[in-house]
């Protein structure tokens, strides 16, 4: 499997969730390591790198998640549709204990 059809199958489950979902194209150089897919589940930021199984974000796409994180973001490396939901569960659990 390529890594666009992974982020693809990502998309496609957090839209079938009713999740806002974008994208990210990289751009010019301000937007450099910036992660794969930015979305928004149950009020809560959501930025998550695609890469498949064995390969690492580079150190700039580290940078981003740490600048995401610091400001109360989830910023995760993904390997597989299966990451996504726990990362979901993860927050719908964090949300409930909040309520």
């Amino acid at each position: 499997m390529k890594e666009s059809q992974l982020q693809a199958k990502i998309i496609q489950l957090l839209k079938s969730r009713g999740i806002w979902t974008v994208k990210f194209h990289a751009g010019p150089k301000t937007t450099t390591g910036v992660p794969d897919i930015i979305c928004c589940h149950r009020g809560h930021f959501m930025a998550l790198e695609v890469k498949l199984p064995g390969n690492n974000p580079t150190p700039i796409q580290i940078h981003q998640q740490t600048k995401i994180r610091q400001n109360g973001g989830t910023s995760e490396v993904v390997t597989s549709v299966d990451d996504v939901i726990e990362i979901l569960r993860r927050i719908d659990n964090e949300r409930n204990d909040n309520a």
